[in-house]
């Protein structure tokens, strides 16, 4: 909702004071998520809880051949985002200036619980191995399909994934803006419009210190609000200038040459911070096994359902993610999610041209023009922990060339490391 108050102070000099207050709820789940899979037996971690108590309904059940089921994880978000604007009006001459501001705060509560109830997948090849099911030919799909049935049946899964641990995050962003211009009829014919716009975004914080974030110059992940005042430092040189005119050619006043040339700052939404969802590594700030809610994300390779036996440890909290000094880190390599320390705030440059001519008294009109854009420090995500192409290296242990990325990669300590850039042009 909203509420506008205008005021006639002057002949001359008006004002608008804008308030308004904008509410968003999402939230998605399997349509029958009743079931209660602990009470059946099936163990996954006993961290695999939503506030305290076990996340109800199936896991991500996958068995080749057949439809996917438990495919939707307890996930959403709710935001609440109030604003206030101001703007003047003045009028002098040949002259008709405003200026404004505008503040708003928005508050996000994310809860994708991606992962957190478990994806297991069948495909008949454990039976097989064993000789416990008949060999497929080529093509056989329905053999194939009675095989990976077979494998559910007797609990035999090929992999797993689980990620447990709080992934909710209730987070804060601050920003405001200043602007002034001025549109100016310099002649009857020609009208010049210029101005100038400041914007600020500020970075997501939150006073529950559990916005975790990977910083490789730091030595390993920080805690917003306790060691890091932010998740990234403010951009605060984000300048927006503006120009345009129009002009009429001939005193027929039947044809006008329009144009101008802008540069617009974007506020970056929530989703690419806290639950970018890449296909591999953490898939944001709310998945960093680091801080008073972290999340641990476990794969595994050929298991079996065991009755009342957990698949999965708990939630393990590494900071450093050095296995050999930080005991927090048992024996496991992190995926980990990272933010550009010199993260920027996306903007693009929007110009334009346009000739509008018309004909017999207004009868018709011919127009013609032309339209671009350019947009500069859009938002790119990169795994900085990947092996470069074809990179090998001398094994300390066998003395022998190595692909081992664990020997290779940047962060030896960690798996994927999943960082959000602002490299990205069109």
């Amino acid at each position: 909702y909203s509420a506008v108050l205008n005021s006639v102070l002057t002949p001359r000099l008006t004002n608008q004071i804008l308030f308004g207050v904008n509410y968003f709820n999402q939230v998605f789940n399997d349509a029958n998520h009743s079931f209660d899979t602990h009470a059946m037996g099936l163990f996954t971690s006993q961290d695999a809880l939503i506030h305290g108590q076990p996340i109800l309904g199936a896991p991500s059940i996958a068995i080749s051949g057949f439809e996917q089921v438990g495919i939707t994880n307890p996930s959403g978000r709710n935001d609440i985002t109030g604003m206030l604007t101001d703007i003047v009006s003045y009028n002098v001459g040949k002259h008709q200036f405003r200026f404004g501001g505008e503040m708003r705060q928005g508050h996000v509560d994310e809860f994708y619980f991606r992962h957190s109830r478990g994806a297991f997948n069948f495909d008949g090849s454990i039976g097989q191995g064993l000789g416990l099911w008949p060999t497929c030919a080529a093509g056989d799909q329905v053999c194939s399909a009675t095989n990976a049935l077979a494998d559910f049946l007797a609990g035999d899964f090929v992999s797993s994934s689980i990620a447990v641990g709080n992934a909710e995050r209730k987070v804060v962003v601050n920003g405001f803006d200043f602007f002034a211009q001025d549109s100016w009829q310099l002649t009857r014919r020609l009208n010049f419009n210029w101005g100038l716009r400041w914007d600020y975004f500020g970075p997501l914080h939150s006073g529950n210190k559990d916005l975790a974030v990977f910083i490789p110059s730091a030595g390993g992940i920080k805690i917003q609000g306790n060691g890091i005042s932010s998740i990234f430092p403010p951009d605060k040189n984000n300048f927006a200038p503006r120009l345009g005119f129009a002009y009429q050619p001939t005193s027929r006043e039947d044809l006008v040459v329009r144009g101008g040339i802008g540069v617009f700052y974007d506020q970056i939404n929530m989703n690419p911070f806290l639950d970018f969802r890449p296909p591999n590594a953490a898939d944001g700030l709310e998945d960093n096994p680091a801080g008073p809610s972290a999340v641990s994300t476990y794969s595994l390779g050929i298991g079996q359902w065991a009755p009342n036996t957990y698949l999965y440890p708990g939630v393990t909290t590494c900071v450093t993610g050095n296995v050999a000094t930080d005991p927090n880190c048992g024996t496991s390599t992190f995926d980990v999610f990272s933010v550009n320390q010199n993260f920027r705030t996306p903007y693009f440059f929007n110009y334009n041209l346009n000739v509008e001519k018309s004909f017999g008294n207004g009868m018709a009109v011919w127009e013609v023009g032309y339209v671009g854009s350019q947009a500069r420090k859009l938002s790119v995500m990169l795994n900085i922990n990947q092996l470069a192409g074809g990179a090998t290296v001398i094994s300390p242990i066998t003395g022998q060339p190595t692909t081992n990325g664990n020997l290779i990669s940047q962060f030896p300590n960690y798996g994927g490391v999943n960082q959000l850039n602002s490299i990205g042009t069109s």
